[in-house]
């Protein structure tokens, strides 16, 4: 009898030790999606927050248009662009040489 005692405590311990885990495995999968929710939804609201906005050759500013033609002189500009970041402009200029 004290065998069948034995057996059967063990056979306790060993179902709520499963129980445990279980409940700490689903827990542990509920907190992953969760963080991965939120990672989704900041790069979605981010990803307009620095979008490029296609602009002529004649609304560069002269200054920037000098630097590059400087650093740049056999370039020829494909396309131009103008990002706001932060509260401040980046001009890009697309070219080849």
């Amino acid at each position: 009898m004290a065998h069948v005692r034995e057996v059967n405590r063990k056979f306790s311990t060993l179902c709520h030790d499963t129980t445990t885990h279980k409940h700490e495995w689903e827990w542990n999968m509920n907190r992953t999606c969760l963080l991965l929710s939120c990672a989704c939804i900041s790069c979605l609201l981010t990803a307009g927050y620095s979008a490029d906005t296609k602009i002529t050759r004649k609304q560069i500013p002269s200054a920037v248009l000098k630097a590059f033609e400087n650093a740049y002189p056999h370039a020829i500009i494909k396309g131009q662009s103008i990002e706001n970041e932060k509260g401040k402009k980046y001009y890009e200029i697309e070219s080849i040489d």
